[in-house]
């Protein structure tokens, strides 16, 4: 997966240095973005799951939890998170 650059357009930076001229040095530094965008931060990236969130997503979706009173969820996931302990006392 590419890593994220931050930038911003040429007019963008163009209109902070009309406002503080001293700004220009440090705007140079930063990557102009390609046409058609005006800014780009780079966001935080999601961090996969982890084996255990896997287990317990696959292992919820397999119940049939649709129809239930509310509240019934936290019985399967009881069962989840027991079946996960069970699996891994194993190892």
């Amino acid at each position: 997966m590419p890593k994220c650059t931050p930038c911003m357009s040429s007019k963008l930076k163009d209109w902070i240095v009309r406002f503080d001229p001293k700004m220009e040095a440090l705007l140079q530094a930063v990557a102009t973005c390609p046409k058609g965008e005006t800014m780009n931060l780079c966001g935080k990236e999601k961090r996969a799951p982890s084996e255990y969130q896997r287990f317990i997503s696959d292992c919820m979706k397999s119940k049939l939890i649709k129809g239930q009173p509310f509240g019934a969820a936290s019985g399967y996931m009881k069962e989840c998170a027991g079946a996960w302990r069970e699996r891994h006392a194993k190892s």
